[in-house]
């Protein structure tokens, strides 16, 4: 039998082409995205990507922070993307949520096999306004009468897994785990850099690699090392003028602009020691998979849900964002072990065979499990 298969989503970004190529061998893939990756200010590769799946991108509008898709609001056009496909695949982004309930109703009403692919079913950080919580909320009432739940990380998993357990409304709901990765196993195993043995007459270095703006708390980075202006961070990224302004004030802060090939990020690997993600709130973070294929410690906010990679190495490198002595303290100990070189050697290797266990062919497992649990 030829599955065909619709995932919706907002765009498709390398990482995630890698997963639908996968995907492709088993079933036939179309994939609708509802916006572009420019809208949220990421670089644009999709347009250079060989594909083996089919991609169709619907005009968007931005109102306030919602995108509209109005090629949506004809039943023609939803006839032609629903009626040819067996199983549709919802990625519950926010953004698009009137876009998704749309495509949701219709399906339902076709009597099509229903997934959500959610990136955070359980919002728990304290930063997130009170319409997103709300929303999440709507998305969880919905849920109760879709086929199948994929989950991004073990935190939603094993709260999923608990609710199931008293709420009757659920039971019938398959559900899996479907780990965020960005690499293939073979990639992750070529990807290990062998740094050399250096002497520890010197501070470590830090790295954060991502976006400039407010929900990654750079302000908390920007304080520790004002306070410590012996101890260096390198900045990978691009984002916020104003904040690219007051990294430049700093002597020990290097910015190295944003980041795009394998090559450049190798390089701004092998220059750190501990790569940090302090974001206020994260539904996952994909650089710590990035960190923790090369062996790199990571010191990592508790609300981001990529922290459950550093748990397994070391909890006392996860911080509270909200609490700058929370952050200052794991900073501190991070140093100090830093010193201790077998035991940081030890959480290197630690952290680097963990992320072998976050790659694609896990990934898309789990994908093709609940695709073929819906069609018997």
């Amino acid at each position: 039998m030829n599955v065909r298969v619709l995932i919706i989503t907002n765009y498709v970004l390398e990482y995630r082409h890698k997963l639908f190529e996968e995907l492709s061998k088993y079933f036939t893939i179309t994939v609708l995205t509802l916006q572009q990756p420019t809208d949220d200010k990421r670089i644009n590769h999709s347009f250079v990507l060989r594909k083996n799946y089919v991609v169709k991108s619907l005009k968007r509008y931005r109102i306030g922070k919602l995108i509209i898709n109005p090629g949506l609001f004809s039943l023609t056009a939803l006839n032609e993307l629903i009626d040819s496909h067996h199983i549709i695949i919802i990625n519950d982004n926010l953004p698009n949520f009137i876009s998704n309930l749309v495509l949701y109703i219709y399906s339902k009403y076709k009597k099509k096999k229903i997934i959500l692919w959610s990136e955070d079913f359980f919002y728990s950080s304290r930063y997130l306004s009170l319409h997103k919580k709300l929303l999440m909320k709507l998305i969880r009432k919905l849920v109760r009468n879709i086929d199948a739940l994929l989950l991004f990380n073990e935190y939603d998993f094993e709260k999923f897994k608990q609710l199931k357990s008293y709420n009757e409304s659920y039971h019938n709901i398959k559900f899996y785990l479907i780990r965020q990765a960005v690499s293939f196993k073979h990639e992750i195993l070529n990807m290990k850099l062998q740094k050399e043995v250096k002497k520890r007459n010197r501070f470590p270095v830090f790295g954060y690699m991502g976006y400039l703006k407010k929900i990654k708390n750079l302000d908390i980075l920007l304080r520790f090392f004002a306070e410590n202006n012996k101890i260096k961070l390198l900045i990978a990224g691009d984002g916020d003028e104003k904040i690219k302004k007051e990294i430049n004030k700093f002597e020990n802060i290097e910015f190295v602009g944003f980041l795009t090939t394998e090559a450049e990020k190798n390089s701004f690997f092998s220059k750190i020691d501990y790569l940090i993600l302090p974001s206020f709130y994260d539904a996952w973070g994909l650089v710590i998979n990035e960190a923790a294929h090369r062996g790199i410690p990571c010191i990592v906010s508790k609300e981001a849900k990529a922290s459950e990679i550093v748990k397994k190495v070391n909890e006392k490198l996860i911080f509270d964002p909200f609490s700058y002595e929370s952050f200052k303290s794991v900073m501190d100990y991070a140093i100090n072990l830093w010193r201790d070189y077998l035991l940081y050697s030890k959480i290197s290797e630690d952290i680097y065979n963990i992320s072998l266990n976050y790659s694609i062919e896990e990934a898309v497992k789990e994908f093709v499990l609940a695709i073929y649990s819906l069609l018997s």
